[in-house]
């Protein structure tokens, strides 16, 4: 049996319903991820699970699929995971900035 965090969890499940894709993802295609991730993040909700504080954990899930994928995606398709990745690490960054101000 192996423990996980259950944020690192969430944000790896939320990473690949967001950008795990190959190619341009049709209309269609966007809302039926975004309907089942909101089913999902309710599920997650109801069995008690916190999905706050996610910024570092999205930052860390961006950085393993990278490295997962980069042999395996277009150059394309890993710019749109790099761009997501750094979009976290910039939050992450801020995060502590901000703490960091207020101490």
């Amino acid at each position: 049996m192996t423990l996980v965090e259950p944020r690192a969890d969430a944000a790896r499940t939320v990473s690949i319903l967001r950008i795990d894709y190959v190619g341009k993802l049709h209309l269609r295609d966007r809302v039926i991820r975004k309907v089942f991730e909101l089913g999902w993040r309710r599920g997650y909700k109801q069995k008690g699970a916190s999905l706050s504080n996610l910024s570092l954990y999205y930052l860390w899930a961006g950085t393993v699929m990278e490295r997962d994928l980069a042999s395996k995606r277009t150059p394309e398709d890993i710019a749109r995971i790099h761009q997501w990745t750094m979009k976290w690490k910039k939050n992450v960054s801020a995060q502590r900035h901000k703490r960091v101000k207020t101490c």
